[in-house]
């Protein structure tokens, strides 16, 4: 649902309660639902509202890399004829990617140059927490279109405008690629302006569909991931089989999740509870190419976002390929044990329990006897409701009921 502002919003009033609110943080905020929690959230984050971090802290060079990256570069055309060429007002449109770094800022030159002064151009950071409250950072923020209105604006030096944005999707990973922003004075704000921003990302999208794809580099030989059960991951490539660091296997398994890249940002916190650093993102990525590029023969990793070049799979990807297709049987045969047993890596929990939860369920919905004892005995010794169930089902001739009658009474006592 879009997030509009009303028509009757009082902008001198909105902007007595932002300050009011600077001085009474703890108070309710007689504002919008989504800009009072967006306030908090540029509070918490330690956003200055007089001075917010505006500046371009990339080269030339590096913007250059992060616009032919961005799949929203070859949409800019479109854009500026659905959203420039129309115009009724002044404005500027700005095309920022999924971290809310400005790419491209065009249109209405006076109020470009206006813009620039306050640090609203290309290269600039302009997510909720460099900028505070703004459409295209708090668009990205909610996964939601929005639109800010004068003194719902987290900084005070951009209480003169007002701006509509909407994140766009990659269609068919569904990933957030970036937002596409309007702004300019007080009709900005209009549910015409915001609709008209739906309307040209929904065109972007429809583009994005049906542009061709970078295909993966098949002149690379197959490579095989193992990762279950093993605390030393494996690389299989070409009947050899290479040792990679569980760091390696964790950002390999962050890249094969995303077809269409991550940012350095969402990489960070998919490989650690405390973010690391960018440095420390860059260089294992940077090792992990070397060490790539060593064993298949081609460039593998790409920059910007990141992202895999080259196909790949792991035998945790097998497991989950059988029970997609109803193969619960190959499902456990398949299955080593938990992904990176010793890893921590919050990607590598969540693709843990999600993959032990997953083929549980099947084993507990539809395995036969045999299926139920194997994932009791080898993966289950202590999940009391397996053990129930491979009793009940258990025929009284078994051999094997007494063993597991006498494993479940360990069970009960012990718990």
């Amino acid at each position: 649902m879009h997030q509009a502002a009303t028509s009757d919003t009082d902008v001198a009033a909105t902007r007595r309660e932002h300050e009011r609110w600077q001085t009474r943080p703890g108070a309710p905020a007689a504002v919008r639902p989504l800009v009072s929690d967006s306030w908090r959230r540029c509070r918490d984050a330690g956003v200055d509202p007089d001075h917010p971090t505006l500046d371009v802290d990339v080269d030339d060079g590096t913007l250059a890399e992060l616009r032919r990256a961005s799949p929203l570069t070859e949409s800019l055309p479109l854009l500026e004829r659905m959203l420039l060429d129309t115009a009724d007002a002044p404005h500027v449109l700005a095309v920022s990617d999924a971290d809310g770094r400005l790419l491209h800022v065009s249109g209405d030159r006076a109020v470009r140059t206006r813009m620039d002064s306050l640090g609203f151009t290309a290269g600039a950071r302009w997510d909720e927490a460099h900028a505070g409250t703004n459409a295209p950072g708090t668009a990205l923020a909610l996964d939601s279109p929005v639109q800010i209105l004068s003194g719902e604006h987290w900084a005070t030096p951009v209480h003169a405008w007002s701006c509509s944005a909407a994140p766009v999707h990659d269609p068919l990973s569904g990933e957030v690629v970036g937002a596409v922003d309007l702004t300019g004075g007080p009709e900005v704000a209009s549910p015409y302006a915001l609709a008209l921003v739906r309307a040209a990302v929904a065109a972007v999208e429809a583009d994005l569909l049906v542009r061709p794809r970078r295909a993966p580099d098949t002149s690379a030989p197959p490579a095989w991931l193992q990762v279950l059960g093993v605390e030393q991951p494996r690389l299989h490539v070409a009947g050899r089989v290479h040792t990679l660091t569980p760091r390696h296997a964790e950002i390999l398994l962050v890249l094969s999740g995303h077809e269409a890249g991550v940012s350095g940002d969402v990489l960070s916190e998919s490989l650690s509870q405390g973010r690391l650093s960018p440095v420390t993102v860059r260089a294992e990525v940077s090792r992990l190419r070397g060490v790539l590029r060593r064993l298949l023969g081609v460039e593998a990793v790409g920059t910007r976002p990141y992202r895999l070049l080259v196909p790949l799979r792991s035998d945790a990807d097998d497991v989950a390929a059988a029970l997609a297709r109803g193969a619960h049987r190959r499902a456990l045969e398949l299955y080593g044990g938990p992904v990176l047993p010793t890893s921590e890596a919050p990607v590598v929990t969540r693709t843990r329990l999600e993959l032990q939860g997953s083929l549980r369920g099947h084993v507990l919905r539809a395995g036969s006897t045999d299926t139920l004892w194997r994932w009791a005995s080898t993966q289950a010794p202590d999940d009391l409701e397996v053990w129930q169930r491979l009793l009940r089902e258990l025929p009284y001739g078994s051999p094997r009921r007494a063993q597991v009658a006498a494993h479940l009474a360990l069970l009960l006592a012990e718990g």
